[in-house]
């Protein structure tokens, strides 16, 4: 019963939790701009009347695409990885001392570093 009641005090402390949004001026902008436009109108009053859930589930919508494509984009990175032997030695020389807990995200930002970096070369012929 003592976790339980734990878990429910955790669940009560995250309800209380208060948010702190920042606001940039940069986006408020955009934001005020694109309503203003008059060929904006419908769309903003659809958007108006939305129902609080719907909004937020087309919030969450958005994250849930970011988070498919990010996946989609990390896979690509390892299935080139595994056709390249020598960039993928050379990812694991240099994550060799890297913490096993965030060792697969520092392959990832390793092997993505050196894809761009033989695209550029591949490209451009500079360091080639």
């Amino acid at each position: 019963m003592a976790l339980r009641d734990d878990l429910d005090k955790e669940t009560a402390d995250i309800a209380r939790t208060q948010y702190e949004f920042r606001d940039d001026p940069k986006v408020t902008k955009l934001i005020d701009d694109w309503i203003a436009k008059p060929e904006n109108a419908r769309r903003w009053d659809y958007i108006q009347n939305m129902p609080l859930e719907r909004l937020q589930r087309k919030v969450a919508y958005e994250e849930a695409k970011k988070d498919r494509f990010r996946l989609g984009k990390a896979e690509e990175v390892r299935e080139w990885l595994e056709q390249h032997p020598e960039v993928k030695r050379e990812v694991e020389r240099r994550t060799k001392d890297v913490d096993p807990e965030h060792k697969k995200a520092a392959e990832l930002r390793v092997a993505r570093a050196l894809s761009s970096q033989r695209e550029i070369r591949r490209t451009t012929g500079i360091g080639a």
